[in-house]
């Protein structure tokens, strides 16, 4: 899922790190592959590849970085640089209001 901004697509955020569990050895211990990893901060298993029946709904979070427009464009494109997800429509949601949201907006709220 990414973000459509004149000719810019912008990607989730990614979290990332080093060394993550690969399985467990015969004494019951984790094996622990010293490698980087990176995870985009999204939702990414929404679905589950299940077909959803006409009027089912459900709520997905996507953490992207601020922008600077006021609108953008939602696009689940059906090709990727990664893989073709045969079976899956592209769909996009267009004019989408950016609303800003600040932490210290929050601070009034108990007068």
């Amino acid at each position: 899922m990414t973000l459509l901004i004149g000719d810019s697509r912008v990607f989730p955020l990614e979290m990332s790190g080093k060394g993550f569990v690969s399985g467990v050895d015969e004494d019951g211990e984790f094996i622990i592959d010293d490698l980087p990893w990176y995870s985009p901060m999204a939702d990414q298993y929404f679905g589950g590849g299940y077909g959803a029946a006409e009027g089912v709904r459900g709520v997905v979070t996507v953490v992207w970085p601020l922008v600077s427009s006021e609108e953008v464009t939602i696009d689940i494109p059906v090709e990727s640089e990664w893989e073709d997800r045969e079976g899956f429509d592209p769909w996009r949601f267009e004019d989408v209001r950016v609303q800003e949201h600040r932490q210290d907006d929050d601070a009034g709220d108990e007068d």
